[in-house]
């Protein structure tokens, strides 16, 4: 049974972050002077997180631009954490080591999350949030 393309996509940021040579803050993504460039940019050396993920959904998307491949890239980062901007956030403020146990977290699952709506969403929400802190207590 193939992967999810979502799944396939987080894989695939997770191998190139995997060298730690690879991986930056502050900007999606920086050149080999340390400037910070498009994530697509034929110059990119390093990437955050959301910059590996956006430039393999990037080639998955082809043809719908960058707003394509941003919302690959949003549908990869839900499998790591139902709080959208957590993947950012983690990866400016905590650091390297922490982005790969939530992207590790994100693989280990074996079905995309599915957020329920009214007050089982607000509970749900809350938990995913205790989740997150159990998970990255040791980098926070």
């Amino acid at each position: 049974m193939a992967k999810p393309v979502e799944r396939q996509v987080l894989h695939q940021a997770y191998d190139l972050l995997s060298r730690r040579n690879t991986w930056t803050y502050g900007t999606w993504a920086r050149d080999r002077y340390d400037d910070p460039c498009h994530w697509l940019s034929d110059h990119a050396t390093r990437w955050s997180a959301y910059g590996a993920l956006a430039k393999f959904a990037a080639e998955r998307t082809k043809g719908l631009g960058d707003r394509g491949a941003l919302l690959l890239a949003m549908r990869a980062e839900f499998r790591c954490c139902a709080i959208r901007g957590t993947m950012r956030t983690i990866n400016d403020t905590v650091g390297y080591w922490a982005v790969m146990r939530l992207t590790e977290s994100g693989l280990s699952r074996h079905a995309p999350v599915s957020v329920p709506h009214g007050k089982a969403g607000v509970v749900f929400l809350r938990e995913e949030a205790a989740r997150l802190q159990v998970l990255l207590a040791d980098f926070i």
